[in-house]
């Protein structure tokens, strides 16, 4: 019987072996795969299904790959490889409307010709060798080519090409406005002035892909003709001017994306302060106020600066966006600075709707931006939060009415039509309370390396992709949006920021109490000492003596306490975050552990029933 059970067992796991050896075998030769990853990270997103099925014309892809062990780094070939399996998802999604074709240039070759005619040159290695890495996509007549796919925008690569297809099967790029009291668009240096140049920041470069970008100036009287959106960063002290020539133009069924800003720390100089930024003609006609005078801090989301944890630098998770928005709903992960919040009045007659994209915890407050920004501590040690979640980011959407029902501001361009009061159509504007957040610093880091067509960057967050969304929704393809939005994807500790929340809470009585213990102490020691000079302690009576060596060691205690308490605050943060991570490593071991335990017991006791 024994026998039969051994003799039962490895045939089973023979048969096992065998199954798993031949779904492998299976699985290379058809390219078949299953994406079991929570996010389906290496599937097809659903924009790029849609943006593939509606191809008028075919389109074909170039892929010119560096053949051979020797001409292609070692690091390189597992990226090559997944780059192949995306072209190959996206040619069997096409129905026939995208070819794929690898070519491997060589000196005096074909393919090195036609590499060089699709603008695509090696790329330079430390070692003084060079290899291929780049896409072309031809249709028609259309030619849009990726000098080099740089495996720092991995996670960008089907964003990357799908947008490379969607700019070649429509040549055409949408018009769209850029204004802004801040160097968003560059500025050149003045020789002997010491002005020095700057460049574009990265929003200006990514946009400049997708759209025919133009600079609008902040003292605009009207908003040039042909623009599908304006984007507004940082509109400090605008003019009821400028604000009329927005609202004109919305009302015209132009649509807007501010960024708004109550202390950008952008605009702060060496011995200036930060400046804010708001729209006081146009929110109020919207049904909304801004915080310009305070700034958020939030317990649950403050994130971790070179000086420590700052409450008013806000690292927001999933939990804070709008799941059911397309331009939130694939972002995970969002940095503000510094950011202000919208108040929303009450108006059951309005005709404009109200949807708030991303908001902070229960366990924020509105805070002074100088306090929050210099002492930190003092925010985090008097914190009471206002059980209120602070829209952080709007979208209103209806038919707007005129901000300025008299009619145009005087100094205003002269003009023959009529102003509109209403809406032409229903318009869509979007509200965001921070401008720092898209700047570089927040949002991307820039990819090092010489590459052909200019700078590359990698997002370090969703703060650069909420921006571009944005504009792609308003003014060009929405399916990109989904596509993109995978860049973002990490796993953040939510449920240790939450435990760190509580634990700050618990211990934080206790060092306010211990502070006010020693700052009591201190006022007692002063009083005693009688202004604290040397002759002025010499006067003092042996009591009075006695009393202030208490005093001094009650000051020394309290001292010793607070930074046990202190110590110990950030000791249970640190292991919280410890537990979870070997939690996270030890599951699955754990889990396969544990079903192979059950299934060893299960086969036993049928042996034994035998």
């Amino acid at each position: 019987m024994k026998s039969q059970s051994l003799f039962s067992s490895l045939l089973w796991i023979v048969v096992v072996v065998i199954a798993v050896v031949a779904v492998n075998i299976l699985a290379g030769v058809f390219r078949a795969r299953i994406d079991l990853t929570q996010d389906r990270a290496f599937t097809l997103s659903e924009g790029t299904r849609r943006m593939l099925s509606n191809l008028e014309d075919p389109v074909q892809l170039r892929l010119y790959v560096s053949s051979g062990d020797s001409a292609m780094p070692p690091f390189l070939k597992t990226y090559v490889q997944q780059i192949e399996d995306v072209l190959n998802e996206m040619r069997r999604a096409s129905d026939g409307k995208v070819e794929v074709i690898k070519l491997s240039p060589l000196p005096d070759s074909e393919a090195g010709d036609s590499a060089r005619i699709d603008g695509i040159e090696p790329h330079p290695l430390p070692d003084g060798s060079s290899f291929y890495l780049g896409l072309s996509a031809t249709q028609l007549d259309q030619k849009v080519t990726l000098p080099f796919l740089t495996p720092d925008r991995e996670r960008l690569l089907e964003y990357d090409i799908a947008r490379t297809i969607a700019r070649v099967a429509h040549p055409e790029k949408p018009k769209i406005g850029i204004m802004s009291a801040l160097a968003v668009m560059g500025k050149t240096g003045v020789a002997g002035f010491g002005a020095e140049a700057t460049k574009p920041w990265a929003l200006v470069d990514e946009l400049q892909k997708d759209f025919d970008v133009e600079d609008v100036s902040m003292n605009a009287t009207e908003i040039p003709e042909g623009l599908r959106a304006l984007l507004v960063i940082h509109p400090k002290d605008i003019s009821e001017v400028t604000q009329f020539a927005m609202d004109q133009f919305l009302l015209q069924g132009g649509r807007l994306v501010v960024f708004l800003d109550p202390y950008c720390i952008l605009d702060a100089g060496p011995t200036s302060e930060p400046t804010a930024s708001t729209l006081p003609k146009l929110l109020p006609s919207w049904g909304l106020t801004f915080s310009s005078g305070e700034v958020m801090a939030d317990m649950d989301f403050e994130a971790r600066s070179e000086k420590g944890r700052a409450p008013s630098l806000l690292d927001l998770t999933a939990a804070a966006l709008n799941p059911a928005d397309v331009i939130t709903s694939g972002l995970d992960t969002l940095l503000l600075a510094f950011a202000g919040t919208f108040t929303v009045a009450e108006d059951p007659s309005r005709t404009v709707q109200h949807e708030v994209l991303v908001h902070t915890s229960k366990n924020s407050r509105r805070v002074d931006p100088g306090v929050s920004r210099t002492t930190p501590e003092e925010i985090r040690n008097h914190f009471e939060p206002s059980g209120k979640e602070w829209p952080l980011a709007l979208r209103l959407t209806g038919i707007f009415s005129t901000a300025f029902p008299e009619g145009a501001p005087s100094g205003g361009r002269e003009s023959s039509k009529e102003p509109l009061k209403s809406s032409v159509r229903e318009s869509t504007v979007i509200l965001v309370g921070d401008a720092d957040m898209i700047h570089d610093q927040l949002a991307v880091t820039e990819v090092r390396g010489l590459f052909p067509g200019g700078r590359m960057f990698a997002p370090t967050n969703g703060n650069l992709l909420l921006a571009q969304g944005a504009m792609e929704q308003l003014a060009g393809d929405e399916d990109l949006i989904a596509v993109r939005s995978r860049a973002v994807k990490n796993r953040p500790f939510t449920v240790v920021k939450s435990m760190q929340a509580r634990a700050g809470q618990k211990f934080q009585a206790t060092i306010n109490d211990l502070e006010a213990s020693l700052e009591e102490t201190r006022s007692r020691l002063t009083a005693l000492e009688v202004g604290g000079t040397e002759g002025a302690r010499a006067t003092l009576s042996q009591p009075q003596q006695q009393e202030i060596a208490g005093f001094r060691a009650k000051e020394a205690g309290v001292k010793k306490e607070l930074k046990a308490a202190r110590r110990q605050l950030r000791a249970e943060i640190d292991a919280l975050e410890i537990q979870l991570k070997w939690l996270n490593l030890a599951a699955v071991p754990a889990l396969v552990a544990v079903v192979a335990i059950a299934f060893a017991v299960w086969r036993r006791g049928r042996s034994a029933a035998k």
